[in-house]
């Protein structure tokens, strides 16, 4: 309600908004709270909620002004604040919408938030933080006047609250903690008010009871029950700094004129002068109490600092710091004491702590700080009187001259003793000095490295000690600068162990000797110090020993051992190895040679293994006789083969030259163990000569048998080879003279082949087209496919795979499709048989030899086809037009072939359609009333047969699908199924025979009568049973009723349906009826549509003068209709009988029609709902029971439904009945909660009034009667007060009446027994006569005297049973009810009579 709102649509459906401005607001929330009572009592914030809309016609009827606007995609809408606006979309849209606030907004969002506040609603963000963040940050000008005004507001609520606060009670106060991001809204959550649900920004109220719980300074007095003084204000900004902020705004606003100093005098001189509390003796101010409070505090500095006493200060300063700026010197009084306590505490806890350590604790976290008690001794002038800071002077003293002391020694040599003795005077003082770690540091580090130099110098182990940390200990006893023995043998030490390192660097640098490094580590074997050298000596001379050692270990027995490539891999490795050793070492040639000799015997062994050629083994014959090891085993097996091998190669030389057989010479080689270098050269020969034969096989085979199958066909380019390689064989074979002479052949077949090609591509290059060389060429192409035959044969014969067989079968092929293709010059060939013959062109296409002869047969056939085409196929006529068919029989003449056959056909196709054009013609220039549909229909079945594509022929078929279109429509509209032979005409009639009959009923109403006859079936009623309706006055024949109507006695004295549906007020939608016609009855607007478009047809139907009269014929029951519905929407008195009979006519009359008007059925309907709802007020306005509110209410929410004129009779009584019902419960409800107020003649008065209004109130009689109902010794109702009822006589009374605080288990009543044990003592002699005295009372006592009467003993009760007429029913006479109420709420009657001991103890519970 009170936000900006701009919403701009995107796209989509429009929006409708409907708008009240915010100037009418009040009036708007005054219509809506009168309109809706019961909606806001039940829920007082119900505007907030957005779910309840009121129509904007009551709006405007109670001087709310409403306006409406139609936003459409690319509007913008804008809402002002307190503006209320609501609307709907008119389908799917897109819109984006945001909340804006500009300067002016400011005193709306100060209503909005006191409005949230009254309601209990949680804002989003807290009104006092947003303007306090906005006037600290750089804000616009323009804004300052809004900004200014509502910053003003807001102090002086604020110091208005804590002022109120003040002076209830409230005296403790404390800040708030400060905010980690001042300058945000809403990031940092603040406390809420328990009770009114907003933000504490500026201030809020706490209790330790309930330390979860804040409430805000309005509602303070309901956090808890505590006293006003456990409760504490927490305040984020003292009034002075809102001022301040206030003032700045003011100034920045460039105003400097009275109205800021006016504020200014206000706000610093205002707070004290009318601020006071009650003190003993009298009234004190802020002021007084804040001076009276600065001069306690000026004592208190003065005097000597008491921490109970300053802590009162400070807790009593909490009732000042919230205040204005009056009370700054409070505050910096108030610093000033903290500032000293703090000061008078560091001073006493220093002492403290000094006195307890030379006490003797040694705990140094104990002991006071040089550095703090200097900064405490700081002060030209003590913050407050403590008289031991002198003492704590004196202790500083003494600490400095220490620290002194222990700086100047630090910075100097010194010895041990000297630094343990300082430290000891350090520890026992009470003070810890700057110096004393550092001190401490230094003597326990000496410790250590006197430790570690003792562990050095006692090493016995050879090695053990590294030079680095020698030298390392020597570098700390320099920094440490203290005099110790340890340091002398220290540098001995190291001296002796530089002597060494030179020594093993000088062996480093020359040549290294192993006899040297020997003699220099036996020197150094108990020396403790390991340095680099040393280590560089150890490590060569390991790696020496090593190496020499698995030297040895190899030549043990290095001659017999089989794996000689192992021993030349360690021999190998060894001698690299001997590369990186850094000693001289005298073995190296050795290894060298021994490397050679398992080389050598490596090869020997391979050689013996595996076969190695001749001159490999020659040469590692020889090579071992270089090493001497020619005498081993090995070598001389070696040498054996070698004379083997060179015997053969001999041998085989003196073979191959006189080129005789092999076989023998490879047969020896086998047996040699070594490759030989002429075996080769023999294999291969041999190897030559059989592949030779072997792929010679299959053409030397072909010789002497005949192949039939073309799979196993030779290739030419295979026998061409196998010739060649004859040619470079060495043999003599009778094999190569048998391919020669069949390689021969195959040449001689193949230039016949060619010379029969070249004479068929001739043939199809043949260019002289004359007419009288078709016969010549015919023979001639007979003959070349005689040869063709005769050369393919004797090609297949040969069995050759030969390339000019595939071309010759392809030219064969060729020249049968020409003769085929000539064949049709004579004759009118079928579509299928050109198709078959083209088809085949295609296939040989690929592979023919293609020329002018070929090519203009193949246009030639082609053009047959489309001729043959537009001839033979009529269904093909729609595809074409009369162009193509004379440009294909122009292209007849292009081509040098003639087919006059088909030629004749088509002129005579071409002629056809020519004349059907013509008939077409003739039939549009004829009127529409002279064109049939049966022209139409012919003109379109020749065109199927023999028409070309054109406009006539497009025109033709439109139109007929047009009248079919129609017709069908027609049939769908009537009910008339696709099959039925039934004819339109006839069934426009019947449906217009229905309609006759309504306009007939509408006649009827008027005066006009139809004398015997029946409302069925219009039937004559003479001579057949019939029933009359009582109000109406129709009659129907039993027979067109049905079986349901038996008692022909009954049915003369009843009524029609439709009388009953308007007098009783039925409901029209599940009514029966006998009238309707069977089946579903078409619809008008579509008999309508149809009619328009009948008249767009080309030609005149039967069916179209009947529909216009049908269509008059329900227009004018239309027209009647609507008199009868405007009648019903007038404003009606009392009497409904007239409205009644005309809604009956027109529902007879639409039920009988066989005509649906879909427009006059829901105008009906809606008629006779507004009927409907009258009849059911008039019944409950007449009716024998009288109607509660709600069903009055229900009733009238319904009307808004329906839209029922104002000025209607039931309307008015029932709007008349609902605010009298109103009117009295609103009075009911204060008197039953009014205690008592009201007189009991007055409550009886009110309860006669309710049994007599014309509306039923059931609880608030109820409440009226137990109003009625008095209680207790002050004869008041019950009024939701605790009661006890009297065991004895059953009587009520209030707590607070008898002074009862809780319920006791058992209660008798003073009236009943006073005292009881006395009454029992002094009982009178005529007590028996007393209690037999009999009470009499009305027939209709309550049930609470029923059960008094039935526990009194000896008595006879005369009360009749509980009565049901205490709930006053309508039928009840009200006399007898209120004079019953009376009974029961008079005063107490007579109780038994009992002596009264003492009837002062009862004065306390009456007021005589």
């Amino acid at each position: 309600m009170t936000r900006d709102l701009i919403q701009l649509s995107l796209r989509g459906e429009p929006k409708c908004w409907y708008s009240v401005p915010g100037s009418e607001s009040g009036a708007f929330e005054k219509v809506m709270k009168d309109t809706l009572p019961d909606l806001f009592d039940a829920q007082p914030d119900l505007l907030f909620q957005l779910v309840t809309m009121l129509n904007p016609s009551v709006l405007q009827e109670n001087g709310v002004p409403v306006y409406s606007i139609l936003q459409e995609p690319g509007n913008f809408v804008i809402t002002f604040p307190r503006s209320f606006h609501g609307g709907f979309n008119f389908g799917l849209n897109c819109a984006e919408a945001v909340n804006f606030a500009p300067a002016d907004w400011i005193p709306h969002g100060g209503y909005s938030s006191e409005l949230y506040r009254f309601y209990r609603k949680p804002a989003v963000l807290s009104h006092e933080e947003l303007l306090y963040v906005v006037a600290k940050s750089n804000y616009d000008r323009k804004a300052l006047p809004f900004l200014e005004k509502e910053l003003l507001r807001i102090y002086t609520e604020e110091k208005d609250r804590r002022e109120q606060l003040w002076k209830n009670g409230v005296v403790k106060s404390s800040p708030m903690p400060p905010r980690t991001h001042p300058e945000c809204v809403g990031t940092e959550e603040d406390p809420m008010c328990v009770i009114c649900q907003q933000y504490l920004y500026l201030s809020a109220v706490v209790c330790d009871c309930r330390p979860s719980a804040s409430v805000c300074l309005e509602h303070w007095q309901r956090i808890c029950e505590c006293k006003p003084s456990k409760r504490c204000l927490r305040y984020r900004h003292t009034l002075a700094e809102l001022s301040d902020l206030l003032l700045t705004v003011v100034k920045y606003n460039g105003e400097e004129t009275q109205r800021s100093q006016v504020l200014q005098q206000r706000s610093f001189s205002s707070e004290t002068s009318a601020l006071a509390e009650k003190v003993k003796g009298g009234h004190a101010t802020l002021a007084h109490l804040a001076r009276r409070w600065l001069s306690q505090s000026t004592n208190a500095l003065k005097n000597p600092f008491s921490k109970d006493n300053y802590r009162k200060l400070l807790k009593e300063a909490e009732q000042f710091l919230w205040a204005g700026s009056d009370m700054d010197p409070v505050r910096s009084m108030a610093k000033k004491l903290v500032e000293a306590q703090s000061w008078a505490e560091g001073v006493r806890s220093c002492l403290t702590k000094i006195e307890n350590h030379s006490l003797g604790s040694s705990n140094a976290s104990e002991r006071a700080n040089l550095e703090y008690v200097s900064e405490l001794l700081s002060f030209d002038t003590t913050p407050c009187n403590e008289p031991g800071h002198l003492k704590l002077k004196e202790y500083a003293e003494e600490a400095k001259k220490l620290a002194g002391e222990i700086e100047s020694t630090l910075s100097s040599s010194s010895n041990i003793l000297e630094l343990e003795n300082l430290y000891d005077r350090s520890c026992r003082l009470g003070i810890l000095v700057r110096g004393n770690e550092k001190l401490a540091q230094k003597i326990s580090s000496m410790k250590e490295w006197i430790h570690r130099v003792r562990i050095c110098l006692l090493e016995k182990c050879a090695a053990a000690v590294e030079i680095d940390s020698l030298y390392k200990l020597k570098s700390e006893i320099m920094e440490l600068q203290v005099l110790v023995p340890e340091t002398k043998m220290l540098l001995e030490l190291l001296e002796k162990t530089e002597a060494y390192r030179d020594q093993c660097a000088e062996i480093l640098k020359a040549p290294i000797c192993l006899e040297r490094i020997e003699m220099i580590l036996q020197e150094m074997d108990s020396f403790p110090v390991n340095f680099l050298e040393f280590k560089l000596l150890r490590r060569y001379h390991m790696q020496a020993s090593s190496w020499i050692s698995r030297f040895n270990s190899v030549r043990v027995n290095i001659h017999e051992r089989v794996d000689q490539d192992n021993v030349v891999e360690e021999l190998t490795n060894i001698l690299k190895e001997a590369a990186s050793l850094k000693i001289q070492v005298t073995e190296l040639p050795l290894v060298e040679l021994e490397l050679k000799k398992a080389c050598c015997r490596a090869k020997a062994l391979q050689a013996r293994s595996d076969k190695m050629t001749l001159n490999f083994l020659q040469q590692l014959v020889i090579e071992a006789a270089g090493l001497q090891i020619e005498g081993e085993n090995l070598f001389v097996y070696i040498s054996g083969i070698v004379d083997a091998a060179t015997l053969w190669e001999d041998s085989a030389v003196k073979i191959l030259a006189r080129e005789a057989q092999y076989e023998e010479v490879l047969r020896s080689s086998e047996e040699i163990h070594v490759i030989l270098p002429s075996l080769p050269h023999i294999i291969s020969t041999i190897t030559m000569s059989k592949s030779w034969l072997k792929n010679s096989e299959p053409f030397l085979g072909s010789a002497h048998t005949n192949r039939g199958s073309s799979s196993s066909l030779l290739e030419v380019d295979k026998l061409k080879e196998l010739v060649s390689e004859s040619k470079l064989l060495k043999i003599s074979l009778e094999e190569k003279r048998t391919l020669e002479t069949m390689l021969e052949n195959c040449f001689q077949w193949e230039r016949e082949a060619r010379s029969l090609l070249q004479h068929a591509e001739c043939l199809f290059d043949f260019r002289n087209f004359d007419e009288g060389m078709w016969a010549g060429l015919m023979s001639k192409i007979e003959g070349l496919l005689l040869s063709l035959d005769a050369t393919i044969k004797n090609g297949l014969s040969l069995h050759f795979d030969f390339n000019e067989i595939q071309k010759l079968q392809n030219a064969r092929l060729a020249l049968q499709w020409c003769i085929k293709a000539l064949q049709f010059k004579s004759i009118s060939p079928s579509i299928e048989e050109i198709e078959r013959l083209l088809e085949f062109e295609e296939q040989i296409h690929v592979t023919c030899p293609s020329g002018a002869f070929s090519g203009l047969l193949i246009d030639a056939v082609k053009w047959m086809k489309k001729a043959s085409t537009l001839i033979h196929a009529p269904s093909n006529y729609a595809k074409y037009s009369l162009s193509d068919a004379e440009e294909t029989l122009a292209e007849c003449q292009m081509i040098p072939l003639s087919f006059p056959v088909l030629a004749g056909q088509l002129a005579q196709t071409i002629q056809n359609h020519r004349l059907w054009q013509e008939e077409v013609h003739q039939f549009q220039s004829l009127e529409i009333g002279q064109r049939s549909l049966s022209q139409l229909l012919q003109l379109e079945q020749i065109a199927m047969a023999a028409a070309f594509n054109c406009p006539e022929r497009d025109i033709v078929s439109l139109e007929v699908e047009k009248v079919d279109n129609w017709r069908q429509h027609f049939k769908e509209a009537v009910g008339i199924s696709i099959g039925d032979s039934s004819s339109l005409v006839e069934a426009i009639m019947k449906i217009k025979s229905t309609l006759d009959r309504s306009l007939h009923l509408y006649d009827q109403s008027r005066g006009c009568r139809m004398e015997n006859l029946c409302m069925c079936c219009s039937g004559d009623l003479e001579g057949h049973e019939f029933l009359t309706c009582l109000t109406c006055k129709d009659c129907y024949h039993l027979h067109c009723l049905g079986p349901a109507v038996l008692d022909r006695s009954i049915c003369q004295t009843s009524k029609c349906n439709f009388c009953q549906f308007v007098e009783r007020g039925l409901d029209f939608k599940n009514r029966q009826s006998h009238l309707r016609c069977p089946g579903e009855r078409p619809q008008l607007d579509i008999l309508s549509k149809l009619s328009a478009d009948a008249e767009d047809l080309c030609l005149w139907i039967e069916e179209r003068d009947p529909l216009q009269k049908l269509l008059e014929c329900a227009l004018a029951c239309k027209v009647h209709l609507t008199e009868i519905i405007d009648s019903v929407s007038a404003p009606m008195g009392e009497d409904l009988s007239i409205v009644a009979g005309k809604l009956a006519t027109a529902m007879k009359a639409i039920e009988v029609a066989g005509l649906h008007d879909r427009e006059g059925n829901c105008s009906l309907e809606l008629a006779l709902a507004r009927h409907l709802w009258r009849v059911r007020a008039r019944n409950l306005c007449q009716g024998l029971e009288k109607p509660t509110v709600q069903q009055i209410k229900n009733l009238l929410k319904e009307e808004l439904a329906e839209n029922i004129p104002f000025e209607d009779y039931y309307l008015r009584k029932l709007i008349e009945m609902k605010d009298i019902g109103l009117q009295w419960a609103k009075t009911v409800k204060k008197v039953a909660t009014d205690s008592g107020a009201l007189g009991l003649d007055k409550v009886f008065e009110l309860i006669m009034q309710g049994e007599n209004l014309p509306v039923y109130f059931e609880e608030e009689l109820k409440l009226l009667r137990s109003r009625s109902m008095l209680y207790c010794i002050c004869r008041k109702p019950y009024g939701q007060r605790p009661m006890i009822a009297c065991h004895q006589c059953d009587e009520r009374y209030h707590f607070d009446c008898v002074k009862l605080c809780s319920t006791p288990d058992f209660y008798i009543c003073h009236a009943c027994e006073p005292h009881t044990q006395k009454f029992l003592e002094t009982k009178p002699l005529h007590y028996e006569t007393l209690t037999s005295t009999r009470v009499v009372e009305p027939r209709t006592s309550s049930s609470r005297h029923a059960l008094s009467v039935e526990k009194q003993k000896n008595c006879e009760s005369s009360v009749a049973k509980k009565p049901s007429s205490l709930k006053t029913s309508k039928e009840s006479g009200c006399t007898y009810g209120i004079e019953h109420l009376r009974w029961h709420s008079r005063k107490p009657f007579r109780r038994t009579a009992r002596k009264r001991v003492n009837l002062d103890e009862l004065c306390s519970y009456f007021n005589l």
